[in-house]
């Protein structure tokens, strides 16, 4: 059983067949789905990324795609429902329609495996002899962090003699190593 599961279960009895629907249906959509936690949410994961979850409000049920496009993507098909950059609020009377549901699914499933959402590269390969150099689209955060770390392509300066690392041989913990 995992995290999904257990969220269902614990929900109002009146409210579990309109968010077990909703999550039943991303399931036959997309195969390959794990249980997991996205932004602090019970949630279906693909590649480690949040899909979808469905939470209860007091007020609402909610269906969170994690991508606003996804959401715009829908919105002119979701008439009579309360939407958010986000978020699809639906109730247990008025629930999501299936079709709306599958192209919700479908759509997030795309945005996961285009990697968006995803940080880019550090290294890119180009040159003629296929050299691996920094991503011009990193290259202001390589250099504030390559500025302020005795950590340099994953080699240390260390030792007391450099200013960097006062005297401590260890790496700092909260820097971004590169690779050599």
């Amino acid at each position: 059983m995992g995290t999904v599961t257990e969220y269902l279960d614990g929900v109002d009895a009146a409210v579990r067949p309109a968010l077990r629907h909703v999550v039943d249906r991303a399931r036959a959509v997309v195969p390959g789905l794990d249980e997991g936690v996205s932004y602090a949410m019970p949630a279906w994961m693909l590649q480690g990324k949040g899909l979808l979850a469905v939470s209860q409000a007091r007020t609402h049920l909610g269906l969170y795609p994690f991508s606003g496009q996804v959401v715009a993507a829908v919105a002119s098909r979701l008439d009579g429902f309360s939407i958010s950059s986000g978020t699809i609020r639906f109730s247990a009377d008025h629930p999501v329609p299936e079709d709306v549901l599958d192209d919700v699914s479908r759509l997030r499933q795309q945005e996961i495996a285009r990697g968006r959402g995803r940080q880019p590269d550090l290294w890119v390969v180009g040159g003629a002899k296929g050299t691996r150099t920094p991503n011009p689209l990193l290259a202001k955060q390589v250099r504030c962090q390559l500025r302020h770390s005795p950590v340099v392509l994953g080699r240390f300066y260390g030792g007391p003699e450099h200013p960097a690392t006062r005297g401590s041989p260890r790496p700092i913990d909260n820097v971004r190593r590169f690779p050599a």
